[in-house]
């Protein structure tokens, strides 16, 4: 056993006698807490037996009042020590418990992973909207939106619980729930996503070109697909006349399918083009087969509370903003909004419009508006699709399609209403309706009503069932027999003499019309 006096000793790794002690450059591989160039303290309860090493020591640096040591050496010189917490560097005011704690500040964390525990947090269940923000792994936090909630009994059991008045019809995994706080000086979000896209550029690959070390390229299939691969150089130098990597995924998970060699370059396959994006928010909805129900991919719900000013109010709003210096060419993609119907059966409609309103209070001025003399400026609606009809009106009777003044208005000025080209088939026009007119015109036409300029072998043919006449005009009838009825009749042209005409063929002898 030790004297009271302080005695020196470097290595803690080996047995200690009872006592107080020092160095002068503690090291953690001589079994002190804390590698130091300066001195250490060392107090050690030893057990008796010599034997061995069993003792409960503390340890701390000469010159700091924070960081305190101690642990029991269990016959371990290595054992690790735990530091103390003290009112130093602990306060228990700014700690939260791990359950049923409130954060008193702001919350930094590097990550959050929630695990479901199987019970529904119901802490909100019957509060509309509240300002609060819960996680939920599974579901598990039950919620009250105000615009959708459904509306329960009063009291009775549910779980072994009373049953609030709006109860567990919407649930969770992340509840984001928020009042607006502020006037006019800020705009608020419920959840702002902000993202920032630098990387991921990649270019059309060339042969005979030079790539330096990891840059991507995209390599579409040989076969007449869309598929494309997305490979990075990792080796760089020059590919070669004929020799690209394949454009899909690898067949198999070894290195000579996911490696390629071209020229001197040296490619890895990383990515399907199709996917290669950066996205700022992305959803993804599966359903199953086997007891899926409804399900919507996203959804908005917005309302106007009787009493509210609209100004400019829209339930979702999206802006693309392009000043790249570079003008989206055809097959270029750059779209405010873009839908892909995909998948071996047809869905009913890319994108529908519907109200339940009844006939009497309209759901919208407009089913779709476009405005702006520079939003668009080659066509307003373009189709580049093959399909049976272009813009079809109640095709299939099934609701609607009564158009009380007209199927198409236009108020436009411009050099025509319709422009036709192209090759048809059949006809130009094809009017099957039943309808007192076919074509009716009027308004001031300062040159024609229909002017028919066209190569063709007949200007004009009439082939219907005419009950009374197949023209009428002003002062000028033909019957479906082709009988002519005129007020006056102008001939200009006709031949003075019967020479050379056939039976039949009119002539001018003076002043007098014969046939031949």
């Amino acid at each position: 056993m030790s004297t009271l006096a302080t005695e020196t000793r470097d290595d803690i790794s080996v047995r200690v006698p009872e006592g107080w002690w020092q160095t002068n450059n503690a090291a953690k591989a001589e079994g002190w807490p804390e590698d130091t160039n300066s001195w250490y303290h060392l107090i050690s309860a030893t057990h008796s037996n010599e034997s061995n090493y069993y003792a409960l020591q503390i340890s701390g640096g000469f010159f700091d009042n924070e960081h305190f040591y101690i642990r029991k050496t269990a016959n371990d010189g290595m054992r690790p020590w735990r530091e103390l917490w003290h009112t130093g560097n602990f306060d228990p005011n700014s700690k939260a418990n791990l359950s049923g704690a409130d954060f008193l500040g702001p919350v930094t964390t590097r990550g959050i992973t929630a695990t479901s525990s199987g019970q529904v947090n119901k802490t909100y269940a019957s509060t509309f909207n509240p300002d609060a923000v819960v996680i939920g792994a599974g579901n598990s936090v039950s919620f009250a939106p105000e615009g959708s909630s459904i509306l329960g009994p009063r009291d009775g059991p549910y779980d072994g619980q009373i049953m609030p008045r709006f109860f567990d019809h919407q649930r969770a995994s992340l509840l984001v729930s928020a009042t607006t706080a502020l006037d006019a000086q800020a705009q608020e979000q419920a959840i702002a996503v902000t993202f920032t896209n630098n990387k991921g550029e990649v270019r059309y690959y060339a042969p005979n070109t030079y790539y330096s070390l990891g840059q991507n390229v995209r390599v579409p299939r040989n076969d007449g697909s869309k598929q494309e691969a997305v490979y990075r150089c990792i080796q760089a130098g020059t590919t070669g006349a004929n020799s690209a990597p394949p454009g899909g995924r690898p067949w198999s998970d070894s290195d000579a399918d996911f490696i390629r060699a071209d020229g001197s370059v040296k490619w890895l396959w990383i990515n399907d083009f199709a996917i290669n994006a950066k996205v700022g928010q992305y959803i993804e909805v599966k359903n199953k087969a086997g007891g899926g129900g409804n399900a919507w991919g996203f959804c908005v719900n917005s309302s106007l509370e009787r009493g509210f000013k609209p100004g400019f109010t829209v339930a979702q709003e999206i802006n693309l903003f392009n000043d790249s210096g570079i003008d989206s060419d055809f097959g270029v993609d750059v779209h405010g909004l873009s839908i892909a119907m995909m998948g071996p059966n047809t869905t009913a409609a890319a994108l529908s419009i519907g109200t339940p309103n009844d006939r009497f209070h309209a759901g919208s001025r407009w089913g779709i508006r476009i405005s702006g003399s520079q939003t668009v400026n080659e066509a307003a609606i373009a189709l580049d699709l093959d399909t049976r009809y272009g813009i079809a009106a109640n095709q299939f009777d099934i609701g609607g399609g009564n158009f009380d003044e007209a199927f198409i208005f236009d108020r436009s000025t411009s050099n025509s209403s319709v422009e036709v080209s192209g090759t048809k088939r059949v006809a130009t026009i094809i009017d099957a309706a039943n309808s007192p007119t076919a074509l009716s015109i009027s308004g001031n036409k300062s040159f024609a009503g229909i002017y028919e300029h066209s190569t063709t072998p007949v200007g004009l043919k009439l082939l219907g069932s005419y009950g009374a006449l197949a023209i009428e005009a002003n002062g000028f009838t033909v019957n479906p027999w082709g009988d002519v009825k005129a007020k006056r009749l102008c001939l200009t042209g006709l031949p003075t003499s019967a020479n050379g005409l056939a039976p039949g063929d009119v002539y001018v002898d003076g002043n007098t019309l014969r046939i031949a």
